[in-house]
Formats: C-alpha cells, sequence, structure tokens
C-alpha cells in the first residue's frame, strides 16, 4: 500500500510493501527467472548519452564503450584537455552506428572520459552535414537523408544523441 503523508510536495510519499511481494519468485524459480530475463535483455542494444561537440578532433569514448570492434592499444593518441591537462587513450573501437560511413565511426576510448564526444569535424569529413537548430540535433548524408537526430538537453547544455553500446546479437530460431 502507498501511505502519503503529505499532500505537497510529492517528495514525501512514503511506499511500503507487504511480506510476500513476489510469492511465486523463491529460490531456485528466481534465479532462472533473472536468467531468462538477462538473456533477453542482452539481445537488445543499449544505448548511452553522447554529446555533439564542434570542438572534438575525433570521436572519443569512455573505457567502457562496447561497440563493434573493440582494440585495446600499446600507445594510443595523446589528446589535451581543456583544463591543460592531457590523457592516452587505453583502446580503438568502432561505433555501434551503421547508418553512419564507415570512416565516421571509428572512435578513441579514453579512462578519464564519463560523457562520449562525438566530433562534427569528422562527420563533416566523412561527407555529413550536422543542423543544430533550438531544441534538437540532426546528421544527414551527402543527399540530405538524416541518419541520426538527438536532443538539447537543458540540463548539461549540449545536443546529445543515443549511441548504442552493442549491436543485438542475432535471435536462434530452433
Amino acid at each position: 500500500y502507498v501511505k502519503d503523508t503529505h499532500r505537497r510536495p510529492r517528495k514525501n510519499v512514503h511506499v511500503h510493501y507487504g511480506l510476500s511481494l513476489f510469492p511465486l519468485y523463491k529460490g531456485t524459480a528466481f534465479r532462472a527467472s533473472l536468467r531468462v530475463c538477462n538473456t533477453g535483455l542482452d539481445r537488445f542494444p543499449h544505448t548511452i548519452q553522447g554529446n555533439i561537440d564542434s570542438g572534438a578532433t575525433d570521436h572519443f569514448m569512455p573505457a567502457s564503450y562496447r561497440g563493434i570492434a573493440h582494440t585495446p592499444v600499446q600507445q594510443g593518441i595523446k589528446v589535451g584537455c581543456a583544463n591543460g591537462s592531457f590523457m592516452r587513450a587505453i583502446a580503438t573501437d568502432i561505433l555501434a552506428l551503421p547508418q553512419l560511413p564507415n570512416n565516421a565511426r571509428s572512435c578513441h576510448k579514453f579512462n578519464d572520459i564519463s560523457i562520449p564526444l562525438i566530433s562534427v569535424p569528422k562527420l563533416c569529413e566523412a561527407g555529413c552535414t550536422v543542423d543544430f537548430q533550438h531544441d534538437m540535433v540532426t546528421i544527414n548524408n551527402k543527399q540530405g537523408t538524416t541518419l541520426v537526430t538527438g536532443h538539447w538537453d537543458p540540463y548539461r547544455y549540449l545536443y546529445m544523441i543515443d549511441i548504442p553500446t552493442r549491436t543485438p546479437a542475432p535471435t536462434l530460431v530452433k
């Protein structure tokens, strides 16, 4: 049951659960259902939010990103940061955005990055155009077809796009 002690503000709502919330899911049945659920979830891509950055010289991703071709590197590129420090790439990968041209999909991965940076110059060099509008951003190919759309994030003051962290696994039919 939900006990609402105050009408306003809503952050004061208290939720209490009974003792037997899921009486059917105990022991091995519970573990088996979680396994089935996780197997199903692993077949679909997960996404992260990446910033469309006109100042980035290449696509820069967090080390945790898993695209199509993760490749560790011994001496990755060295990149200067806005605060004057430097960081070195630990791997390269291919963005899981198959709609982009192949020469616009490679990226470098860093331990020191939390928000992915998608390079406008790299997209333009690959023949794409990037159109910033009031509340959205679009990446188009040479023919004007929209490849990727994103949105303006008012909390971060950044234009963001969804980037899949991996491609979906093929479904096996028996």
